[in-house]
Formats: C-alpha cells, sequence, structure tokens
C-alpha cells in the first residue's frame, strides 16, 4: 500500500511540472502580447518571466520529492542559492 501511495505522489507532483509549463507559457504571452508590436525588451523580460516561473515550480517539485518521498526535508532557504547559481549567465 505505501509503494502504491508513493508512486501516486510522484505522479501528482510530476504533473505540477506539467502545470508550471502551462502558466509560464501563459503569462509569457500576456506579457509578450500586450501591445501589437512588442520590442526587444518587452518579449526579453517576458522570457525571463517565463524562466522565473518555470524554476519556481521546479524548486517546489524538488522540495515536495524531497520532503514526501526521500524523507529528507530542505529548509527553503536552501532554494535560493540553488535558484541563482542556476540562472547565472555563462
Amino acid at each position: 500500500m505505501s509503494r502504491t501511495k508513493d508512486l501516486i505522489l510522484c505522479a501528482l507532483f510530476a504533473a505540477l511540472i506539467v502545470i508550471g509549463f502551462a502558466v509560464a507559457s501563459y503569462i509569457t504571452g500576456c506579457i509578450a502580447n500586450k501591445v501589437t508590436n512588442p520590442g526587444y525588451k518587452r518579449l526579453l523580460a517576458a522570457n525571463f518571466t517565463g524562466l522565473v516561473i518555470v524554476y519556481f515550480f521546479g524548486m517546489l517539485y524538488y522540495y515536495l520529492i524531497s520532503y514526501f518521498y526521500l524523507k529528507k526535508p530542505y529548509r527553503y532557504l536552501a532554494f535560493i542559492p540553488i535558484l541563482l547559481h542556476s540562472c547565472r549567465p555563462g
């Protein structure tokens, strides 16, 4: 029974990633298409906004999997340096 419960939790958490992509694409499209002829800065801002949203849902997924499935809870503030490091250029 515990194995089935774990698999269901993993499937629900994986669906969270798909929801994150859908939310990010919707918000990116809303920002980019707010004006009829978007410029480079608007498109870049929309792109980075979508990137932050996808990373947020990814970090949420990582936290939930580590807490519920791996039984190794991590502190919330530990994710901030990981997020900043993964978004740095180069």
